[in-house]
C-alpha cells in the first residue's frame, strides 16, 4: 500500500439534536467537550452541539467539537427488532491488522439520496441488516460488506459523517491509553455479534473514531499484483490535525506506528503511517486552528473528473477540486446528505516514485 495524494481544504459542517427510541437497539451518542451523558436503558436522549469538517475557504467561527458516534450494542423490546452487523470481512482471516482501518459506517437522515449517489458514483450496492429493518443498511462492493449505514429520522440531524474503525490489539487497554492521555471516551468497550469488540473514542485532540477488536480477523490487505486496488475500493485514512507531534506520539504509542516524512514541497510535511513495509494511515497538519481535527476516509475513483462532475450531477456537491497537476488525482466531495469524502484516482507507479524520492 502506497499513500495517497494528501488533500487540502476543509468545509464547515454541523449536527443538531437526536433522540432514539424508549428501548433502543441501535442509537447515536453525542460527546460534547463538556462530557457525555450516560446512556440509560429504557431511555436515551443525547444532545449534539456543534462541529466542524473541512470548508476550502475562510474557517468559521470557533465552536465546541461534537462527534456523533455510532452504539450498536443495546438490545431490548424495540419495535425495530435487534440489529445484527456483518462481520467486517465474509470469510474469517485469522489475521489482524493492527494499525489498520477495518471498517467505516455513515449516519445519515437521508438513505435514498445516498443510496443513489453511491451506487451511481462508485457502484456500491445496498442491502438491509438482517433484524435490522431499515435503520441499519449494509454497504457492498462486489457481493462483499464494505461499510453500513446508520439511518437516522429526517430533522433530527443536519449533516451527515462517516466514522472509521481502527484495528487494534486490545481494545479495553487501547480505551485505557485514550484516557491516560486526555482524549474522551464515547462509547465504552462492548461486544457486537459477528463482529467483535469495539469502542467509540476521540483522541487529544479530538479527532474522533472507532477501535475494533473483530472476531474473525481483518480483511486481507489490497494494492498487490493479485488484488490490486479497483474503483469503489476504499483507499486510506487521513488524519487532519493541528499538533502533528503530539499526534504522532499518541498513534505510535496506540498503534505501534512508524512514520515516513514526505516533504510536500510547500515547506510542510506529510507522514505516513506504518507497521514495517505496510502503510495505513496518514498525517497533515490543519492550516487553520479553528477547525477542528478529523478523520477523512478516500476511495478509488478511475476517472477522477468525471466523479467529480457525476458528483455534482447526483446532488452531491465538490468541497475541492483539483487545484494543480499534481493534485489532481484527488478531490474532496460531500454526498447529498452532507458526508464528506476524498476521491482519488490510484497510480501506485507514482506513489512509489514519491516516496522513493524522500
Amino acid at each position: 500500500m502506497l499513500p495517497p495524494s494528501p488533500a487540502v481544504g476543509m468545509r464547515q459542517w454541523r449536527v443538531t439534536r437526536l433522540d432514539s427510541c424508549a428501548t433502543p437497539v441501535l442509537e447515536v451518542v453525542v460527546c460534547p467537550h463538556d462530557g457525555l451523558e450516560a446512556p440509560r436503558e429504557r431511555k436515551v436522549s443525547m444532545r449534539i452541539e456543534t462541529g466542524r469538517l473541512f470548508t476550502p475557504t475562510a474557517p468559521a467561527a470557533p465552536t465546541a467539537l461534537a462527534a456523533s458516534l455510532l452504539v450498536l450494542a443495546f438490545t431490548g423490546a424495540c419495535s425495530r427488532g435487534t440489529i445484527t452487523v456483518p462481520p467486517v470481512t465474509p470469510q474469517p482471516t485469522g489475521v489482524h491488522e493492527v494499525g489498520k482501518f477495518v471498517w467505516y459506517d455513515l449516519l445519515t437522515s437521508e438513505p435514498d439520496s445516498v443510496r443513489r449517489f453511491y451506487t451511481e458514483l462508485f457502484g456500491w450496492q445496498f442491502e438491509s441488516s438482517e433484524g435490522g429493518g431499515e435503520r441499519y443498511t449494509v454497504i457492498t462492493r462486489n457481493g462483499t460488506p464494505i461499510a453500513g449505514v446508520v439511518q437516522m429520522d429526517r430533522g433530527e440531524v443536519s449533516k451527515a459523517r462517516w466514522l472509521s474503525y481502527l484495528s487494534v490489539a486490545d481494545v479495553d487497554s487501547a480505551v485505557d491509553y485514550v484516557r491516560d492521555t486526555g482524549g474522551l471516551v464515547h462509547a465504552e468497550p462492548g461486544e457486537l455479534p459477528n463482529r467483535g469488540r469495539y469502542a467509540v473514542v476521540s483522541d487529544p485532540q479530538g479527532a474522533v473514531l472507532a477501535f475494533l477488536r473483530s472476531s474473525g480477523g481483518d480483511p486481507l490487505g489490497r494494492d498487490t499484483p493479485d488484488y490490486p486496488f479497483e474503483p469503489g475500493d476504499w483507499l486510506w485514512t487521513e488524519l487532519w490535525t493541528h499538533d502533528i507531534d503530539a499526534a504522532r506520539e499518541f498513534y505510535e504509542s496506540l498503534a505501534g506506528y512508524d512514520y515516513q516524512t514526505i516533504d510536500l514541497g510547500d515547506g510542510s510535511d506529510y507522514y505516513v503511517m506504518k507497521n514495517g513495509e505496510q502503510l495505513y494511515s496518514g498525517i497533515l497538519k490543519l492550516p487553520w486552528p479553528e477547525v477542528e481535527p478529523n478523520w477523512l476516509p478516500y476511495v478509488v475513483v478511475e476517472d477522477l473528473e468525471m466523479t467529480v462532475r457525476r458528483t455534482e450531477a447526483l446532488g452531491g456537491r465538490v468541497l475541492v477540486a483539483p487545484q494543480t497537476e499534481e493534485e489532481r488525482q484527488m478531490a474532496i466531495i460531500a454526498d447529498p446528505s452532507g458526508a464528506v469524502l476524498n476521491v482519488q484516482e490510484w497510480h501506485p507507479e507514482l506513489a512509489k516514485r514519491r516516496l522513493d524520492d524522500k
